[in-house]
């Protein structure tokens, strides 16, 4: 498997190991945890949502095999209009989740697609 990649464990100790929706299986050490707080990075709108996007609101980041509710905490410049990119926006999640630098995760609310946010930073202050 690579970085992403999701797979299947079969766990042969005593069978009561729990993992959340969503967990990595990391190298012992490793500095990927579940995190909760702010991811920043760079947003990609579509042209599906009529309205912009502004600080406080709510939607859903999906990968492969789990998704979170998400709050943007700072848009890095103003509204976030269809059709346009953004670098720097702060992603607020209250749930532990397992993501890196660099991983893309889709942005919906309503069923609809509205684009994607690729993580940059990790646990930013938000401001």
């Amino acid at each position: 498997a690579h970085k992403g990649d999701n797979v299947g464990i079969w766990i042969s100790e005593d069978g009561t190991v729990r993992a959340p929706h969503g967990a990595a299986l990391v190298n012992r050490g490793s500095e990927l945890r579940g995190l909760v707080g702010n991811f920043v990075g760079t947003v990609e709108l579509n042209d599906v949502r009529r309205t912009a996007l502004t600080v406080g609101d709510r939607f859903q980041l999906k990968y492969p095999g789990y998704d979170v509710t998400a709050t943007i905490g700072n848009t890095n410049g103003g509204d976030l209009q269809p059709g346009t990119a953004r670098e720097g926006v702060i992603m607020t999640v209250v749930h532990p989740v397992t993501w890196y630098v660099g991983q893309q995760l889709t942005i919906m609310a309503g069923g609809q697609t509205y684009g994607t946010f690729t993580i940059t930073e990790i646990n930013a202050a938000v401001g």
